[in-house]
């Protein structure tokens, strides 16, 4: 385990430690345990955002390739003459003659 070490701030105005004082109340907490676990998301803040932005890139790209699916589907079902009322009635049937195209 790493050592830990002390972090002392000075000339914090008294409006501010009182209200510090509210919340980790509020919270059940130490002024002490309520400002440690805020520093921590502090210091990861960074790598939150990161990963956050690389998730919405993932969603961004996800529904691009839905989107053209839909697209695909709609063309493949115009040009087969299905809707969606036939899926709906018959769609174990349909998937098992659309395998048996793809065979």
């Amino acid at each position: 385990m790493k050592p830990l070490k002390s972090l002392k701030i000075r000339d914090v105005p008294e409006e501010i430690i009182i209200k510090l004082d509210d919340i980790s109340r509020k919270q059940n907490l130490s002024r002490e345990e309520f400002l440690r676990r805020n520093l921590k998301t502090i210091a990861v803040a960074d790598e939150i955002y990161e990963v956050e932005s690389k998730y919405k890139l993932l969603i961004d790209k996800v529904l691009g390739i839905l989107n053209l699916n839909t697209i695909v589907l709609k063309k493949f079902m115009d040009e087969n003459l299905i809707t969606f009322e036939d899926i709906d009635k018959n769609g174990e049937q349909l998937l098992k003659e659309m395998s048996e195209i793809d065979e």
